[in-house]
């Protein structure tokens, strides 16, 4: 018997150039924030700062910027799997117009005036079709997660998170920083006048929040599920027990709500199987019933 073997010739892959560049009038609080999230866990600064930059001007925002995150949330990242629908004054959608292009298509909606999902869409099909929403009145007529529509809907502004902030401005220099992804990344400045450091705030307001979340779902094990549902950036919230029934078994994490109460009639069992996290909230009611050492357990403050 006689084997073949065909050596194909070897091709390298081009190496990215990288620079150092220097950006004025970045606020101080917000680059301090993301410098202690990006090298938390070694990750290259000027990497990370490349993968910020370059979602400057698309109309979602990736919610894992680590490599590790990206791996794990890969849907997130296959942009061929994602349809944006934006800019409609009224917008009916029932379930065969979600199921009606392909199972994996998932949608981002981005500037309805009134969006309406109506009495067809139920749990399941929203959970697996819509990502996001953006700066939209929502409407649903059917039976769906009320915890899950807060979780996507994005229409909440974040000036709730950043409300505190202090306006101090510095200069930075940042090394290794892609030199394509940051030639690109100016230009879009320029077409859209404005400044880099004020694009590189506005980045950060958007991204930081999202970040914290990616860093939360690396460090802790018990949160590496895709189906994860995250809660988060409300002033106040109110969490019954058919709100964690509605979930269908899916797992929920609280993230920056100042406000937080939980029915006290939640049964423990049901509060400890989906309840995986709560994050920087700083007034949180528990039901009486669910021990002190499982509060301890999910509660926490990050990083």
């Amino acid at each position: 018997m006689y084997y073949m073997f065909i050596i194909a010739p070897m091709t390298t892959a081009p190496i990215p150039v990288s620079k150092t560049v220097t950006i004025r009038d970045v606020n101080k609080e917000l680059y301090e924030h993301f410098t202690t999230l990006a090298t938390r866990f070694g990750d290259n600064l000027g990497q990370v700062f490349s993968r910020l930059i370059q979602s400057y001007g698309k109309p979602y925002n990736p919610l894992f910027l680590l490599p590790g995150a990206r791996a794990r949330f890969a849907m997130l990242h296959d942009h061929s799997s994602i349809e944006v629908i934006r800019d409609c004054d009224e917008l009916v959608i029932s379930k065969s117009d979600l199921e009606e292009a392909g199972a994996d298509l998932h949608y981002i909606f981005r500037n309805i005036g009134h969006l309406v999902f109506d009495e067809s869409v139920d749990n399941r099909t929203l959970m697996r079709h819509v990502l996001r929403i953006h700066k939209s009145n929502v409407e649903t007529r059917g039976d769906v997660s009320r915890l899950f529509l807060k979780s996507i809907n994005q229409s909440q502004m974040l000036s709730l998170y950043f409300q505190d902030l202090n306006p101090e401005t510095t200069n930075i220099t940042i090394r290794n920083v892609d030199e394509q992804t940051y030639s690109e990344f100016s230009t879009a400045c320029q077409t859209a006048r404005t400044k880099i450091g004020q694009a590189v705030n506005d980045l950060l307001k958007r991204s930081l929040p999202y970040f914290e979340i990616s860093q939360i779902l690396l460090h802790d094990p018990k949160l590496h599920d895709p189906d994860l549902i995250v809660l988060m950036l409300h002033e106040h919230l109110e969490v019954t027990p058919q709100d964690l029934q509605d979930l269908e078994g899916r797992k929920v994490l609280f993230h920056r709500i100042r406000d937080l109460i939980f029915s006290d009639s939640t049964d423990p069992k049901l509060f400890k199987d989906t309840v995986m996290g709560i994050y920087n909230c700083p007034q949180v009611i528990y039901p009486a019933a669910v021990p002190r050492l499982i509060r301890l357990s999910r509660t926490r403050s990050y990083p």
